[in-house]
């Protein structure tokens, strides 16, 4: 429904049926979607990107072990299969060295000091670090056809804004802590577009 229109840029507001928005693999239009293809258990509230064989948490940590030399994160699996936490191990790398999922996809992990690399064999490459929280969070992310979405924080650790290369742009408001709606931008045919969309 559109709210009001002036000059070049349009104002929308929707309510989303699904909880979970992944990252469109369109160069055009919204920056996330609704995610299709059935239910999602365990991935409410969640923003995603569709790796093909698995669903990459946006919102997920990574986390290292000391004492066992292991990272971990969790991943989304397919319709009604949950989450599933990956274990990253490198026999004696004591949290420098490349580590490799010992369940799961096929993924690696570069462990780079203040910085942490995961890739799968596709193409995906993710690049953590510590954000205003103190956890590893993804910050940067690139598909396999060159496309790169950047990821901002605030002090609590929440995302507070993500961005293509193609200037689209999202822009998360929460209650309580809580995803309450998002907010997105981008150009279409008759200039820039911006749509607030509730999620229910």
């Amino acid at each position: 429904m559109v709210v009001w229109q002036c000059s070049f840029v349009s104002q929308g507001q929707s309510v989303v049926a699904s909880r979970v928005l992944v990252w469109s693999g369109s160069l055009s239009g919204e920056l996330f979607v609704p995610i299709t293809g059935g239910e999602r258990s365990g991935l409410e509230g969640r923003f995603v990107y569709d790796a093909g064989g698995f669903l990459f948490l946006l919102t997920k940590s990574l986390y290292y072990d000391s004492r066992s030399d292991y990272f971990f994160t969790s991943i989304g699996q397919g319709p009604r299969q949950g989450l599933l936490m990956l274990h990253f191990q490198c026999g004696g790398c004591r949290g420098k060295g490349l580590y490799r999922t010992v369940n799961g996809p096929e993924l690696t992990l570069n462990d780079l000091g203040s910085l942490k690399l995961l890739k799968d064999e596709k193409g995906l490459s993710v690049l953590f670090t510590q954000v205003g929280d103190g956890e590893w969070r993804p910050v940067a992310v690139t598909r396999a056809d060159g496309a790169k979405l950047l990821i901002e924080y605030g002090r609590d650790g929440l995302i507070s804004e993500m961005r293509d290369s193609d200037r689209r742009s999202l822009v998360p408001v929460y209650k309580a802590g809580r995803l309450d709606s998002v907010n997105q931008t981008w150009t279409g045919g008759a200039g820039k577009v911006s749509r607030q969309s509730l999620m229910e």
